[in-house]
């Protein structure tokens, strides 16, 4: 693989399958570069979430990877680390969910940016 053209070693990898991509970029430097530059289109994201004052959340950093599961996903839970803003979401006031019991309306605009808009009512 060292002699192939970086684009056809992309090509190749677009092919593989997550938990294939991840033990291909262990190979070589060389390979990893070919599948970080998969990343953005195959890979998935961790965000490392970060108290800001006293009502607020930001992206501590991001964790970049792909998946290397084999099995499908039978529950989402917050890892230890990231419980505390999950506890803060529960009695935080500005977290106000709003589920709907009923059909919706809804009202949009329809049209090109030189003609007149047609105002179309979805009733659901």
């Amino acid at each position: 693989f060292s002699d192939f053209p970086f684009e056809v070693l992309q090509h190749i990898a677009a092919y593989l399958d997550a938990f294939s991509l991840n033990n291909f970029s262990l190979v070589s430097k060389r390979l990893r570069d070919v599948s970080c530059s998969l990343l953005k289109s195959r890979g998935m994201v961790d965000f490392k979430w970060e108290k800001c004052g006293t009502d607020g959340w930001r992206v501590r950093s991001k964790s970049w990877y792909f998946s290397n599961g084999f099995t499908p996903i039978r529950k989402w839970a917050f890892s230890d680390e990231e419980a505390h803003m999950s506890n803060h979401l529960r009695e935080c006031s500005y977290f106000d969910r709003n589920v709907k019991t009923m059909p919706t309306a809804v009202c949009f605009g329809v049209g090109n940016s030189r003609g007149p808009k047609t105002l179309l009512h979805l009733a659901l």
